[in-house]
């Protein structure tokens, strides 16, 4: 605004302009913090599993797996307490994202965090570990509750788990995983999901997205396996052998004792 101009009609700047630009400030001030510490780049396939269901299928769908790495973000809170003010964004507490191998020696880089990340910090995630790791093709396993789904099938009876595909990953797909269905129009992704197929789809690279819908925060046994098996099916590996199941099962019940431990101090 100058000074001869017009208070009436000069332009203002909008509150969601000073709020974007407030956000982008903070995003830049947090990227000069982000760090990817991985012992292997460029694998064959990067496999990210986001949230409780589908960090849980790890152990089930690979067996036995090393660290190689962290993806390691400070946690960028948009309701900030007077201490987080004061404080700032350096020392917040570290989102992680264990970078693994499993150890038959597949050409797969898995990424697993059961916490999901916050969606406002998705796209610098999703930009900055694509350009890093730089895989040949990604897939990315999640999970939404049945509120946010738009579809047929209820997810109280059935073990509902979709894909959401790039142009890239469709013109490449293969013939036993084309069975699964497409997520239905209507059901919206957000978070890591959405940010990494972008980031893939601007970069020509193969980008499937896992969904599964779930009916309750706490994870079910049966909607694990049949998520597992699907990320098997994608990625030409075996299917969840009896084991596997006795692996899922063990490590639903821990997320059960633990989801009850917590709602005691509630």
């Amino acid at each position: 605004m100058g000074f001869l101009d017009d208070p009436v009609t000069a332009d203002f700047a909008s509150r969601n302009e000073l709020e974007e630009e407030e956000e982008a400030a903070i995003i830049n001030e947090f990227s000069k913090q982000y760090k990817l510490d991985a012992a292997n780049r460029s694998p064959g396939t990067l496999l990210i599993l986001t949230g409780p269901a589908a960090s849980l299928t790890l152990d089930a769908a690979f067996g036995p797996t090393q660290q190689v790495g962290s993806v390691s973000v400070p946690e960028l809170c948009r309701l900030r307490s007077p201490l987080q003010e004061e404080l700032g964004v350096e020392q917040n507490p570290p989102h992680i994202f264990t970078l693994l191998k499993p150890d038959d020696n597949s050409s797969t880089l898995i990424a697993t965090s059961r916490r999901p990340l916050p969606a406002e910090q998705a796209s610098l995630w999703a930009e900055t570990v694509i350009a890093e790791v730089a895989p040949s093709s990604t897939f990315i396993v999640s999970s939404i509750l049945s509120m946010e789904y738009r579809g047929p099938g209820d997810a109280a009876e059935d073990n509902l788990i979709f894909k959401l595909q790039n142009t890239k990953a469709i013109q490449d797909e293969k013939e036993n995983s084309k069975h699964v269905a497409s997520l239905p129009e209507g059901t919206l992704l957000a978070g890591i999901p959405a940010a990494v197929l972008e980031v893939c789809e601007d970069g020509n690279r193969p980008a499937t997205a896992l969904v599964a819908v779930e009916s309750s925060p706490v994870p079910e046994v049966s909607l694990v396996s049949a998520l597992a098996d699907a990320v098997c099916i994608f990625l030409g590996r075996k299917k969840v052998d009896a084991a596997g199941k006795v692996a899922v099962a063990a490590a639903v019940d821990g997320v059960y004792q633990s989801s009850a431990s917590n709602s005691m101090f509630i």
